[in-house]
C-alpha cells in the first residue's frame, strides 16, 4: 500500500494473516496441514463443485463529496507450494517428504506472498469501471547446504498464475445530501481444472485462489459514511446496500472518514491493533492459549 493507506497497514496485515499459521507454528502440525483462512476467493470452476466456497466478494459503501477521488487497493495472499527436493545426482533433484540438514528438518508446505494492486478513479467522472488483477506464476529455488558447504538439496517455491477482476459502479442517491453509493466487486477469474481423478483437489484450488482477499479504500475531497454507525440522514441509503463475503468499516482513527477497510472479518469502526501486541500473533481463536503460555 502507499500513503495515506500506510497508516492502517498493521490493521490490514492483521486481516491478511489471520489464521495463516497456528500455534505452535510448525508445518508438520496437523492443524497447519490444512489451510483455513477468512476471505478465500476460489476459482469459479472449483466453486461449482463445492457450494461452501465463493469466488467473489461484493461490498457497497456510501461516499459524500461531489468531486471525490477514490483509491482502492486490492490485497490478498498468493499461495506458493514449497517443495523439498533432495540431491540425487550431480545436478538432479528429486522430491522428498522431508530432508534433514544439520539441526533443521525441512518439510513441504504451502506458504504465501502478499499481492497488492491499486486503482484510482473519480466517481463524478465515470459511473462504472473495471481493473484486472494478475499475480504471475513463478518458480524460485533455494539451495540447502550441509556443514561442509556442499549442496544436499533445495527448496522449490512454485506459484501458479492467479487472475482477478475488480469492478466498480457508482450510483447517485436521491435527496439533498449529494451522496453516492459505490459498489465494489472482486472476482477470482483464474481458470482451474482439478488434478484429482475423483474428488476436487482443494489444496491445489487454494493455490489458484485469492486468499484473505480484502480492499483498502481511501478518499480525497470527500468522506465515507459509516455503515455501522450510520447517521440518520443516510440510514435509508445504508439499508439498500448489499454486502457479500465482506463488510466495510471506517479504518482510520476516530473522527477520520477518509479510510475504509472492506474486510472478510466483521470489525467495528476505527479498530486498532492492541498496543500490547508487540509481536504479530494471527492465531484466530487460539489467542487465549497464546496469552496463557506467554
Amino acid at each position: 500500500m502507499s500513503a495515506p493507506t500506510d497508516s492502517i497497514r498493521d490493521l490490514a496485515d492483521t486481516v491478511l494473516f489471520e489464521g495463516y499459521m497456528l500455534y505452535p507454528y510448525r508445518a508438520n502440525d496437523p492443524k497447519n496441514r490444512v489451510r483455513w483462512q477468512f476471505g478465500v476467493l476460489a476459482p469459479p470452476s472449483y466453486v461449482e463443485t463445492d457450494s461452501s466456497e465463493r469466488s467473489f466478494l461484493q461490498s457497497d459503501c456510501l461516499i459524500e463529496g461531489s468531486d471525490a477521488e477514490v483509491s482502492v487497493v486490492v490485497r490478498f495472499l498468493h499461495v506458493q507450494q514449497r517443495v523439498v527436493q533432495r540431491l540425487v545426482g550431480d545436478e538432479e533433484f528429486g522430491d522428498t517428504e522431508s530432508l534433514d540438514v544439520g539441526n533443521a528438518t525441512f518439510l513441504p508446505w504451502d506458504e504465501a506472498v502478499v499481492h497488492e494492486s491499486t486503482i484510482t478513479f473519480r466517481p463524478s467522472e465515470a459511473t462504472e469501471g473495471a481493473h484486472d488483477v494478475r499475480a504471475d506464476g513463478t518458480a524460485e529455488f533455494e539451495p540447502l547446504y550441509d556443514a561442509d558447504s556442499s549442496i544436499v538439496g533445495r527448496l522449490a517455491r512454485v506459484r501458479a498464475t492467479v487472475t482477478g477482476r475488480l469492478t466498480w459502479a457508482v450510483a447517485p442517491l436521491p435527496g439533498p445530501y449529494g451522496a453516492r453509493r459505490l459498489r465494489l466487486r472482486l472476482d477470482n477469474t483464474t481458470p482451474w481444472t482439478s488434478a484429482g481423478s475423483f474428488e476436487p483437489d482443494r489444496p491445489d484450488a487454494l493455490r489458484h485462489s485469492l486468499v484473505a482477499a480484502h480492499l483498502v479504500l481511501s478518499v480525497r475531497g470527500g468522506a465515507f459514511v459509516s455503515m455501522m454507525d450510520t447517521p440518520e440522514w443516510a440510514s435509508g441509503y445504508a439499508a439498500g446496500c448489499d454486502q457479500i463475503g465482506a463488510y466495510p468499516i471506517l479504518a482510520g482513527p476516530p473522527g477520520d472518514r477518509s479510510l475504509m477497510l472492506v474486510s472478510p472479518i466483521i470489525l467495528y469502526d476505527h479498530p486498532q491493533v492492541a498496543p500490547e501486541s508487540v509481536s504479530q500473533f494471527c492465531d484466530a481463536t487460539e489467542m487465549d492459549e497464546m496469552l496463557t503460555l506467554r
